[in-house]
């Protein structure tokens, strides 16, 4: 169950619970504002929980977007000027478009060339192994926990691993540095 269903799970609860109880009762037992429980109860068809679902809070229309007078201009000249945004935006220009360079562009990507540009997969490089022995050495320092040693110093164990031949080679020191 995702959290849009949940809410409205929990929201039918509050709503039935204000029906039996009181709207003031269920805000205190709930700790919901009872504005809240006033909406819930206006949005709720009295059947079903996905009445109570969260609708998307985007707008539908921008103030500022391109008005269909603008849009009909730029389809009508774009197969002309398809090939230079700039003729096209001036061939505008001469008729009353008002409007920016870019805003021209951003609206003819969105409108005329609507491809969706996926994100580029990276692709792995292929794990260049080494071809003869110390071409490439891995390198390892681990702790060596007190229990494992005698006179109670601390000490750090270097492993050394050669990738081409697997050979290992460790070494115990005092010191923890380069």
């Amino acid at each position: 169950m995702n959290i849009l269903t949940s809410n409205a799970h929990f929201r039918q609860r509050v709503v039935k619970k204000s029906y039996k109880v009181g709207v003031t009762e269920a805000s205190k037992y709930y700790r919901i504002s009872r504005q809240a429980i006033y909406e819930w109860r206006a949005k709720y068809d009295g059947k079903s929980w996905k009445s109570l679902v969260d609708k998307s809070h985007r707008p539908h229309h921008h103030p500022n977007e391109h008005t269909p007078e603008e849009k009909q201009m730029i389809l009508r000249l774009y197969p002309y000027h398809k090939d230079d945004m700039i003729m096209l935006w001036d061939a505008l220009r001469k008729r009353g478009y008002k409007r920016s360079y870019t805003s021209l562009v951003r609206v003819v990507n969105k409108w005329i060339k609507p491809e969706i540009k996926k994100k580029q997969i990276r692709k792995q490089k292929p794990y260049q192994r080494a071809e003869y022995p110390g071409q490439k050495v891995q390198v390892d320092v681990k702790f060596v926990p007190s229990y494992c040693v005698v006179n109670g110093q601390k000490y750090y164990q270097y492993t050394a691993v050669d990738e081409c031949t697997r050979w290992t080679y460790r070494e115990m020191y005092d010191e923890h540095s380069t």
